[in-house]
């Protein structure tokens, strides 16, 4: 994991959840077309920053990954795994493991070639029935 880009979202953390605040209406969009596809699959959710664009209660599992421990204590639910992670190469998460990714306002975090590497490292991740979400900021 990238020592720098865990440090800045680290630092940026209070920052994010203020203007995170702001984005209330566009989450509340996302949700009307999130939950019907998330109901009863594991659901990894990159670098959600500790907020949840659906129900969380209707996937059979959800896992929130995101570079900042700082970010992940945001959740106070204690049915959502937090797992540090990098969403450039997926490390910390099980081959094959999940159903759906949603990448929501996360991939102009991700610079350059490493774009196509998290792309590429979704299928590493995904079941054989597989759907993922990319939402750009």
């Amino acid at each position: 994991m990238n020592d720098t880009s865990q440090q800045h979202f680290d630092r940026i953390s209070a920052r994010y959840q203020r203007a995170a605040d702001s984005w209330q209406e566009i989450y509340e969009q996302i949700e009307t077309r999130i939950n019907p596809i998330v109901e009863g699959k594991v659901v990894l959710d990159v670098g959600n920053g500790g907020r949840f664009a659906y129900d969380t209660s209707l996937p059979s599992q959800v896992i929130a990954m995101d570079i900042a421990p700082s970010m992940l204590d945001k959740i106070d639910n204690p049915k959502i795994v937090k797992v540090v992670g990098d969403a450039r190469d997926m490390q910390t998460i099980d081959d094959q493991s999940v159903d759906i990714i949603v990448f929501l306002l996360v991939l102009h975090h991700i610079n350059g070639c490493n774009v196509k590497d998290s792309i590429n490292t979704l299928d590493k991740v995904l079941s054989s029935a597989t759907w993922a979400n990319l939402a750009t900021g």
